[in-house]
């Protein structure tokens, strides 16, 4: 039971911590609102090019973040208080590892689409909710560690290719919008 109390609240500081960075990207988003429809399309169809191009491994550049790990004494000592910390941590990007573009790519493409308030937060309960789910595996599937590493570097190439696959789909909808 106590594992689960503390999933809830590894989770839920998750969703909180993303919806805090949607509400600053939000802000910031709102800078973009001078530039043209058109001007903002091709920005995005850039992006998704450059993104796009790292994630195929085309060009090499470092994306922001913080590589940093949470000691394990701080993880052990208050599990509930870690739980939550490294959840909004972790949910707001402040404290991760950056393996794939789709984080930059889904603020870029925010941005540039010109969205309400509801769809960041919409975008970051699911951002938050996604970043659970290795937890999530870790805590309740097999404790075989070979196991789980497997599972680990087959969800890095699934996240590379589903990163690819949005740039495509947000590509063509930006195109559609230069077109139409």
């Amino acid at each position: 039971m106590r594992t689960l109390r503390v999933l809830a609240l590894f989770v839920l500081a998750l969703v909180v911590g993303a919806s805090a960075t949607a509400v600053v990207a939000w802000v910031i988003g709102g800078f973009f609102e001078p530039v043209p429809e058109r001007v903002r399309a091709m920005l995005g169809l850039g992006a998704v090019a450059v993104f796009a191009s790292r994630d195929l491994g085309i060009i090499s550049f470092p994306l922001p973040q913080r590589a940093a790990q949470i000691p394990q004494e701080v993880l052990f000592a208050n599990p509930g208080r870690a739980s939550i910390q490294f959840g909004f941590e972790f949910g707001s990007g402040l404290r991760t590892f950056v393996t794939t573009s789709m984080p930059y790519l889904l603020l870029f493409s925010l941005w540039m689409t010109q969205v309400s308030v509801v769809q960041y937060l919409a975008a970051a309960v699911g951002f938050g909710v996604g970043r659970s789910f290795l937890t999530v595996y870790r805590l309740f599937g097999p404790r075989d560690p070979e196991l789980f590493a497997g599972v680990v570097a087959r969800a890095a190439v699934v996240l590379k290719a589903v990163s690819i696959v949005c740039g495509g789909v947000l590509a063509a909808a930006l195109v559609t919008d230069l077109v139409f």
